[in-house]
């Protein structure tokens, strides 16, 4: 007996199917609650072009959208021929997987820096890369930055660091200081 996938399912894994096609890994959730359903689906590689253009296949999934003025949702989007969810969210997570990768904690035992300021965060830095590199076609923010974390990975330097498009980007590992017992 064949187990039939609900239509916000079904809405997960033909998102899915076509981020495959672009090269892209994504994961993709359904979820059904009083009121509605909704499917999630997390990029967790491939181009900002790949992205745009998934973002932009998936809208025919999405039924409608929330009106949050007059607290309605407004069924503007109907089709009967492809299933369809009424929320649809596709999260850019690129940076994350990105961070991930790194050894150690990734938010306590390394130190990121702009152009010798530090920044609050490894999110703060990858959106200063992705600025940088929109002026720049043809190079990918998320090329670079996963480079330099393998790079560092790879490396037994304290930190590492690279100039890009007008811009010095470090990273650097903080010491923690460790008493013997």
């Amino acid at each position: 007996m064949t187990k039939k996938l609900s239509q916000a399912a079904q809405v997960a894994k033909n998102i899915k199917q076509v981020a495959k096609k672009y090269g892209m890994k994504v994961t993709a959730s359904s979820q059904y609650y009083a009121g509605g359903n909704s499917v999630r689906v997390k990029v967790l590689t491939g181009s900002d072009d790949d992205v745009k253009k998934l973002k932009d296949y998936s809208l025919m999934y999405e039924a409608g959208s929330f009106d949050g003025m007059n607290d309605i949702y407004n069924y503007d989007n109907v089709r009967d021929d492809i299933p369809q969810t009424k929320y649809l969210f596709i999260d850019d997570e690129r940076a994350q997987h990105i961070v991930n990768n790194l050894k150690g904690n990734k938010y306590d035992d390394y130190t990121w820096k702009v152009d010798g300021e530090q920044v609050r965060s490894w999110l703060q830095f990858s959106n200063q890369l992705q600025k940088v590199s929109s002026n720049q076609p043809g190079f990918e923010w998320n090329t670079v930055f996963l480079s330099l974390v393998e790079d560092l990975n790879k490396s037994s330097a304290s930190g590492i660091g690279f100039p890009y498009n007008g811009k010095n980007f470090y990273v650097g590992k903080i010491k923690t200081n460790q008493e013997a017992a």
